[in-house]
Parts: structure tokens; C-alpha cells; sequence
């Protein structure tokens, strides 16, 4: 998906997260994926997309991206139940 997109990333157990901003969603989630080896065990690889947002611009998507980052676990939670109730991986929805 060539858009700016601001994305978060859990691990397999849904215990940690990570929100960012790209403008090539799928390269970089596929990027992370490729390099998730590299983390210490696979509950600390983040490379399940269970949410994403189109924007504008880069800029956009970067600044939607800290604002979300500062909020509550709690905010985080809810964008994700909204648009991914049963917190599939949207990977395959992108590619």
C-alpha cells in the first residue's frame, strides 16, 4: 500500500505494542516480518498490523502517529477492536 499510513504492530500475544508511520505500509511491514528473527524471542517481535489508518501526507500520518503513541494503552485498544474486532493479522489485506 503505497499511502502515507500511521499502523500499529502488536506481537503475537498481544502484549506489546508499536505505532508508526510509513509511506510504504506493506514494504515495511513486510521488512519487520523479514527481521523479526533478530528479536530476542517471538513474543517481542511486533509484526502483526492489527491497525491502520490512511492519510494525506507523511507529515500527516508522523504527527497522527506521536498522538496516538502518547495516549493510553486504552486508546490504543479501541482503535484496534473498532476496525479488527477478532485482531487478525491486516497484512494480507495490504499486500
Amino acid at each position: 500500500m503505497k499511502l502515507p499510513c500511521v499502523y500499529i504492530l502488536t506481537n503475537k500475544s498481544h502484549s506489546e505494542f508499536t505505532v508508526g508511520a510509513s509511506e510504504d505500509l506493506a514494504r515495511e511491514v513486510f521488512r519487520l516480518k523479514k527481521t523479526a528473527h533478530k528479536a530476542h524471542s517471538a513474543k517481542e517481535a511486533l509484526t502483526k498490523l492489527v491497525w491502520y489508518q490512511t492519510g494525506s501526507s507523511l507529515k500527516s500520518v508522523t504527527a497522527e502517529a506521536k498522538r496516538i503513541d502518547s495516549e493510553a494503552l486504552e486508546t490504543k485498544l479501541t482503535l484496534i477492536r473498532k476496525l479488527n474486532p477478532q485482531w487478525r493479522d491486516l497484512y494480507q489485506n495490504i499486500i
